[in-house]
């Protein structure tokens, strides 16, 4: 009798994206993150940014985007890069250090060249949309959402 080598194949591919189980996964692993970086918080690692009553926050996630806010200069960027490195090692998921944007939290301002540096990234100015929402230190105008509420009466 000889051995089924489809079945050995399948379990030696793993999962690919597009598998049943790849996007609960990945969901997991990114709930990791959030936890790493709730950690750096809670022991005062990380600043974060203040949210009045309900604490502060460093990072918010969605799919395979990542957010993270800060007000604790070079430093937190090291812890964040830091954090980042330990959980490419965990879990081999690497950051797209090309795809990120370091902003700075001054309308119109580019950050220091020295922080873009820490995460090998390039730098952007505010006003900016994520996922159809804008982004500012400031509180959007009314054309701001414009874009936003066309898309969804479309």
């Amino acid at each position: 009798m000889a051995p089924r080598m489809d079945i050995f194949a399948i379990k030696l591919r793993g999962l690919r994206q597009g598998d049943s189980l790849s996007l609960m996964l990945f969901t997991l692993v990114m709930d990791v993150l959030s936890s790493m970086f709730v950690h750096a918080l809670n022991t005062k690692v990380l600043v974060g940014v203040p949210l009045g009553e309900f604490g502060s926050s460093c990072n918010l996630h969605y799919a395979d985007d990542l957010l993270i806010l800060t007000i604790g200069g070079l430093e937190d960027l090291r812890v964040v890069k830091l954090i980042l490195y330990v959980f490419e090692g965990l879990t081999g998921l690497e950051t797209n250090f090309d795809k990120t944007c370091l902003y700075s939290s001054k309308i119109g301002e580019l950050p220091e060249v020295a922080t873009a540096e820490t995460l090998s990234c390039v730098m952007g100015t505010l006003l900016v949309t994520y996922l159809g929402i804008p982004i500012s230190r400031s509180r959007p105008r009314k054309q701001d959402w414009e874009g936003l509420i066309l898309n969804i009466r479309r």
